[in-house]
């Protein structure tokens, strides 16, 4: 019973799963979402109640009270105050949901943003246009 662990580690370095869980203190409640500069629905009209929020060094999660989730991948700059939550920089966002109103499987849309320009991928294809402003990759408030 002893080698379980010393072998779990040999898997996870093989596998290059290095990720652990760590805490960041997110002080906000919930809002209306912006994705570098791009608001999900109209600014202020949603709020997405924040239920669990977790990082293992390399993604951090949000889950919201509408079995919504946030990804965001590798992020940098995180503040967190009691009216808002911004992530100045990440790799990537990906923002999972279902339309209100129905009952359908959830959509998907990632933003990837590399060299002043802006990737939106989602079920309809992927559109790039020009970053005009440094936006934060997410902001609530």
């Amino acid at each position: 019973m002893d080698a379980i662990p010393e072998t779990e580690e040999i898997v996870r370095k093989q596998l290059n799963i290095l990720r652990h869980n760590e805490t960041i203190q997110i002080l906000t409640k919930g809002g209306s979402l912006c994705f570098y500069g791009e608001w999900f629905g109209r600014p202020y009209d949603n709020y997405h109640k924040i239920i669990h929020t977790s990082y293992d060094g390399e993604i951090f999660e949000i889950i919201f009270d509408q079995q919504e989730r946030l990804l965001v991948y590798k992020p940098k700059n995180i503040t967190s105050t009691e009216k808002e939550l911004k992530i100045a920089k990440a790799q990537k966002v990906k923002w999972i949901y279902i339309p209100y109103g129905t009952t359908a499987s959830e959509n998907i849309i990632t933003y990837t943003a590399e060299g002043g320009i802006l990737s939106k991928e989602t079920k309809y294809g992927i559109e790039r246009v020009k970053l005009k402003e440094p936006f934060d990759a997410v902001y609530m408030g």
